[in-house]
C-alpha cells in the first residue's frame, strides 16, 4: 500500500484503482467495494496506518507501529488477556457411548495453574484446517480441543450429517471434564455445521457445557435443510459433493456443468454420475422423506429441554444460506437469561461485503470486533471476567436500506406492530399474473391462478462463484413470466420500516395432487427493480405437518401457512412492498412433478381471497 498515490484520491468520494479495484471514502480512509473480504485503507492525516481486512471469525489488521490505538488493536490489548506460548498438541481417540473412537486434538498453554476451561469445536471439515481461527483461545489461557466429527477425516464410524450430533456432543464434553487440566467449564464455536453441533450438544442438557458462540448455525431438516419446508433442497448439493468422501475436497465444488447435474433423474442417480460413486448419507436424504425417527435424532429444536438454559452468542445475517436454523435459536433462546444476537446485512461467509448485487452498504455494515466478542463472552462466562465492552444490549441488528446499526432487548423487537396486507386482484378472479395488489382491508372475494409446467421451471437467482444460494437479487425480469403471481402495495407515502420474519397464510386450490410453493418479499423501486429480501418455501403434501404426507383433492381449498426468513429493510418512500408466489425455484430446489412419481404433470394452482378466504401476509412495522 506504501506505492499507492493516496494524495490524489483524497478529494474523491469513489475511485478506480490502476488495477481495476474501486474504493469509496469513509469517514477515516478508503473502504474496497464489489470484493468479498475487501482490503479498506485506514487514515490519519492524510497518511495511510492501516489495512483491515473483515471475516467472520477473524479479522486481519497490518497496523503501522504506534497507531494501534487508531484500530480495533487497541482493544485487544485493553481486553482480552495477555497472550501465553502453546504446548505441543495431543491426539486422542475418544470412545463414544455406542464404540466408536472420534479424533481429538488437544491443544494446551505450556505454563498454566491449577485447571483450564475449554473451547471445543467440532468439524466435518478436518480438525487440521484453520485452526487459526481457535487458536487465539490457547494464547489466552483456555485448553482447545478440535475434533472430525463421526465418520469424518481421522473419526471412526458412519458419517451421517445431522444425525449423531447429540449424543456425541454430549459424550465429548463428558470425556473433557473428566481430564485433570479441565476446570468443568466448556465452551463451543464455531459457524455453519459447526454452529449446529453446539446446539445439539445443548440439547442433550450437558451440565459442563456453559457457553456457546452459534455463528449462521445450520438448523433442523425440515426447517433449515436439506428439507426445507419438505422440498428437496438442490441448492445443498456442492456441500454434499464436497463431504462426500472421509476427507474435505473442495474442489468437488468447481465444476461448469451443474446445470446438466441438477437435471440428472432419478435424483438418486445424480451422484453416481456426476461423481462416479454413491453419496450414501444422500440416500438416505432422499428416502427419508418425512420427518421421521431418522430425522427427528437431530432436530435439536424439538429435543431441547425447555428449561434447560445455555449463555448464548448468536451471530448471522439476513442473506445467510442457514438463515432458518437461527431462527430456531432464537426461538429457542427466547426465555435465556443471558444471550446476546448480533443480526447484520450478510451472507453465509458473513461480515465480509459492502454490496449484495443492487444492495449496497455503508462502512458501518462490517464490524471489526466480531471476533473480540466471542473471546470476551468466554471470558464472561467460562473464567467469570466480566469486561465492560460486553454492553447490556441484546440485540444489535442491521437495517438495509437506511444501512444503520439498531438495539433492542428481545426478539421479535418489542418497538414494532403487527400489519396484515390482504391479497387482492385488481382483475378480480381469473387472472393469471400482474394486477395484484396488497390491502390494508379484506377485499371481495376472488381468486387468481397460475399453470406450472415442470419442464420449464422457474430459476432461483444464485450467486454462483461464492456458492451462495440466498443472494439478494433482482427478479424484476422473473416476475414477467406467466407461472408468477405479484401482490404489491400502492406506492409508499413515507418510509416503512419492516423487522422480523415474514407469515404468509394462503388459501390454495390445485389439480394435482401436490405441488412447490415459493415466496419471495421485495422491495420494488420506481423503476420496476424488484429485489428479494425474504423467501420461504413449501411443499403442499406436508400442509398438516412434515411427520405425514397428504394429497391434496382437486377442488378442495387449504390454508397453508409459509414463513419466510427474516431480514430488517427500510422501504422508502415512493418504492413498494411486493410478494411474489410461483411453484418453481430452478438452483435451490429440485423442480416438482406435480404428480408424486416421476411423471410429469403441468399444474394449475389458484390463490383464494376475500372474506371466506382471506389470504394475507403478515409483517413486523418498527414504529
Amino acid at each position: 500500500y506504501k506505492n499507492l498515490s493516496y494524495t490524489s484520491y483524497l478529494q474523491k468520494n469513489e475511485f478506480t484503482y490502476k488495477n481495476g479495484d474501486i474504493y469509496s471514502k469513509t469517514k477515516n480512509g478508503f473502504a474496497e467495494r464489489n470484493k468479498i473480504h475487501p482490503h479498506n485503507i485506514i487514515m490519519h492525516e492524510n497518511e495511510i496506518i492501516a489495512c483491515w481486512i473483515p471475516a467472520r471469525s477473524s479479522n486481519v489488521f497490518l497496523v503501522k507501529d504506534g497507531f494501534e490505538s487508531y484500530t480495533i488493536l487497541d482493544k485487544w490489548k485493553k481486553y482480552a488477556p495477555q497472550l501465553q506460548a502453546i504446548s505441543h498438541k495431543k491426539n486422542y481417540r475418544i470412545p463414544m457411548r455406542d464404540g466408536i473412537k472420534l479424533s481429538t486434538d488437544v491443544y494446551l498453554p505450556l505454563e498454566y495453574n491449577d485447571t483450564l476451561p475449554t473451547v471445543l469445536v467440532r468439524t466435518p471439515y478436518d480438525k487440521t484446517i484453520k485452526i487459526h481461527e481457535f487458536i487465539k483461545y490457547v494464547h489466552r489461557g483456555y485448553a482447545v480441543v478440535i475434533q472430525d466429527v463421526r465418520g469424518r477425516s481421522e473419526s471412526d464410524g458412519e458419517w451421517i450429517p445431522l444425525h449423531h450430533e447429540v449424543e456425541d456432543g454430549d459424550d465429548t464434553l463428558n470425556w473433557i471434564a473428566s481430564q485433570k487440566w479441565s476446570n468443568k467449564k466448556i465452551g463451543m464455536i464455531g459457524g455453519s455445521y459447526l454452529g449446529y453441533v453446539q446446539w445439539a450438544a445443548g440439547a442433550s442438557a450437558n451440565p459442563y457445557l456453559k457457553a456457546i458462540v452459534s455463528e449462521v448455525t445450520a438448523g433442523s431438516a425440515f426447517i433449515d435443510m436439506p428439507r426445507r419446508g419438505g422440498c428437496l433442497i438442490s441448492g445443498m448439493l456442492a456441500w454434499a459433493f464436497i463431504v462426500s468422501k472421509k476427507n474435505l475436497d473442495a474442489s468437488l465444488l468447481a465444476r461448469d456443468d451443474w446445470d446438466e447435474v441438477l437435471a440428472v433423474r432419478p435424483i438418486e442417480d445424480i451422484p453416481k454420475k456426476a461423481l462416479g460413486y454413491d453419496i450414501p448419507f444422500f440416500n438416505k436424504w432422499i428416502n427419508h422423506d418425512v420427518e421421521d425417527a431418522f430425522w427427528q435424532k437431530g432436530d435439536w429444536q424439538k429435543r431441547w429441554k425447555s428449561s434447560h438454559q445455555i449463555p448464548s452468542l448468536i451471530i448471522s445475517g439476513w442473506f445467510d444460506d442457514n438463515s432458518m436454523g437461527t431462527t430456531q435459536a432464537l426461538e429457542v433462546s427466547k426465555n435465556f437469561k443471558d444471550k446476546k444476537i448480533i443480526l447484520g446485512p450478510w451472507l453465509h461467509n458473513s461480515n465480509s461485503s459492502y454490496d449484495l448485487n443492487d444492495l449496497h452498504f455503508a462502512q458501518n455494515a462490517l464490524k471489526d470486533d466480531l471476533d473480540l466478542i466471542p473471546l470476551l463472552w468466554f471470558e464472561k462466562y467460562l473464567k467469570g471476567n466480566n469486561l465492560s465492552y460486553l454492553n447490556d444490549d441484546v440485540i444489535e441488528y442491521y437495517t438495509t436500506g437506511s444501512n444503520e446499526w439498531k438495539k433492542a432487548n428481545s426478539w421479535p423487537i418489542p418497538n414494532s406492530i403487527e400489519k396484515k396486507y390482504y391479497l387482492y386482484s385488481i382483475s378480480n378472479a381469473k387472472s393469471s399474473n400482474g394486477d395484484g395488489i396488497l390491502l390494508d382491508e379484506i377485499p371481495e372475494s376472488g381468486y387468481d391462478f397460475y399453470k406450472y409446467n415442470p419442464d420449464n421451471p422457474a430459476t432461483h437467482l444464485i450467486d454462483m462463484s461464492n456458492n451462495e444460494v440466498s443472494f439478494p437479487a433482482n427478479y424484476k425480469n422473473q416476475e414477467l413470466r406467466d407461472d408468477y403471481l405479484c401482490y404489491t402495495t400502492p406506492v409508499l407515502k413515507e418510509d416503512a420500516i419492516v423487522t422480523g420474519d415474514i407469515e404468509l397464510t394462503l388459501y390454495f386450490e390445485s389439480d394435482c395432487i401436490e405441488s412447490d410453493l415459493i415466496i419471495r418479499i421485495c422491495d420494488v423501486d420506481e423503476n420496476g427493480n424488484s429485489i428479494k429480501l425474504a423467501d420461504g418455501v413449501f411443499n403442499t403434501k406436508y400442509k398438516n405437518g412434515y411427520d405425514k404426507k397428504e394429497n391434496m383433492i382437486k377442488g378442495n381449498i387449504y390454508p397453508i401457512i409459509i414463513r419466510s426468513t427474516k431480514f430488517s429493510h427500510c422501504f422508502k418512500k415512493g418504492n413498494r412492498i411486493r410478494l411474489s408466489i410461483t411453484s418453481s425455484a430452478l438452483n435451490l430446489i429440485f423442480p416438482n412433478y406435480n404428480s408424486g412419481t416421476n411423471e410429469k404433470k403441468i399444474v394449475t394452482n389458484k390463490v383464494h381471497y376475500g372474506k371466506i378466504y382471506p389470504s394475507n401476509l403478515k409483517v413486523r412495522i418498527e414504529k
